[in-house]
């Protein structure tokens, strides 16, 4: 059934990528564990994607999310003040 929706699409948007039966998965794993979540829902917009699913895989629960999304975000802020002092 997820192989048939990741097809349909795919079909419907030729332009737009991310629609796999595998990111289709992912996408219905984090709804199921961030929504109503009242620790990790206000960090979702803080890091990509990406370092969400990767975290996702990695870290069972809620806690050590926090902990990564938390870090993924300050490493990403301070590489960004670097940068920009240079």
């Amino acid at each position: 059934m997820v192989e048939n929706l990741a097809k349909d699409l795919q079909a419907e948007f030729p332009n737009i990528s991310g629609f796999s039966a595998t990111n289709l998965w992912y996408m219905s794993q984090f709804y199921m564990e961030y929504q109503g979540n009242e620790i990790l829902q206000p960090l979702v917009g803080e890091i990509s994607w990406t370092k969400h699913i990767l975290i996702m895989s990695k870290c069972k629960d809620i806690p050590e999310r926090q902990f990564y999304i938390i870090a993924t975000k300050k490493i990403r802020l301070d590489q960004e003040s670097a940068y920009s002092s240079n």
